[in-house]
């Protein structure tokens, strides 16, 4: 029993490490109860489960899931934090390197930078869109 347990979470760190390594594209479209049932149907083929050693190993399994999640966000949102950060005190380094002139136009062409890039996430988005459609 022990030994199938410690198999049992080898290859749930395996399954795990291997949706990790997905694209995010493909893996948000699916909810944690999803992911966590492919991976629970996967793992009770491969070791014949019982429907009892099957509902607990979903149970481990979506819990599993949504911790990495949870971290994941935090990250993500820290990540976010440290690059604002950076980008602010670039910001203000430029600006203390220019004169009054150079700063205007600097700030000029930061709108249109950010004009050209919100046009191009909304290029993306579609094309994405488009992409999922004629999968679907």
């Amino acid at each position: 029993m022990k030994k199938m347990m410690i198999a049992a979470i080898l290859v749930i760190s395996m399954t795990t490490m291997a949706f990790a390594q997905q694209s995010d594209s493909k893996r948000m479209h699916k909810t944690p109860e999803e992911r966590a049932k492919k991976t629970t149907d996967i793992l009770a083929t491969k070791l014949s489960l019982s429907e009892e050693q099957k509902s607990k190993m979903y149970a481990v399994n979506l819990e599993s899931i949504k911790e990495i999640e949870a971290h994941r966000q935090q990250r993500r949102e820290k990540e976010r934090k440290v690059r604002k950060e950076a980008m602010q005190k670039k910001e203000e380094q430029i600006t203390s390197i220019l004169d009054d002139t150079q700063r205007s136009t600097y700030q000029d062409l930061k709108k249109e930078r950010m004009r050209n890039g919100k046009s191009h996430k909304r290029m993306n988005r579609d094309v994405r869109a488009k992409k999922d459609q004629q999968e679907g």
